[in-house]
């Protein structure tokens, strides 16, 4: 069990100090030009709003909205601590190291730092980060672990994977 606790914090802290560290980087290099890196680029972008930079005005409300769903993801690794393998507690920290790395921005630069332009690919998509791409890929490990899990309950093996991880 502790295990699963240090590898969420020591993975929580190297994955918001890269993206911050990329983000000062971007701040201090990027906002009066573009590098182009084959069909992406990278350039200095700053969303005051959310995801496609929605809710623009309300940035007191999304700081503490932000607040309230890192505190429910902690809340939740920590009730089911006992029922979450390795596995998932890296899922959760790459969820909760985007969502830190992003609340972070706002607290301190009023906005979110995104950099990351795929553009040349998708026309008219949003910037996003490094932190953008924590949630997204979280999320998407999550829902598929997830079903898969709900998949094995229903064909019976359930209750041999949760003897597995109680011998952990």
């Amino acid at each position: 069990m502790k295990k699963k606790i240090i590898l969420l914090l020591i993975l929580t802290i190297l994955l918001v100090g890269i993206d911050q560290i990329i983000k000062i980087y971007v701040k201090s290099n990027l906002q009066d030009k573009n590098v182009n890196i084959g069909l992406i680029s990278l350039e200095y972008s700053q969303n005051i709003g959310i995801a496609f930079g929605l809710a623009k005005d309300n940035t007191n409300t999304i700081i503490l909205t932000g607040i309230i769903v890192i505190a429910l993801i902690v809340a939740f690794f920590i009730r089911q601590l006992k029922n979450i393998d390795i596995k998932t507690s890296i899922i959760i920290s790459m969820i909760l190291s985007g969502g830190i790395g992003n609340l972070i921005d706002r607290i301190f630069w009023g906005g979110v730092i995104d950099y990351i332009n795929i553009g040349n690919i998708i026309p008219k998509f949003p910037i996003f980060n490094f932190s953008d791409c924590l949630i997204v890929i979280g999320l998407i490990l999550f829902v598929i672990f997830t079903f898969r899990e709900f998949t094995n309950i229903k064909s019976g093996r359930f209750m041999e994977e949760q003897r597995k991880k109680f011998e952990e």
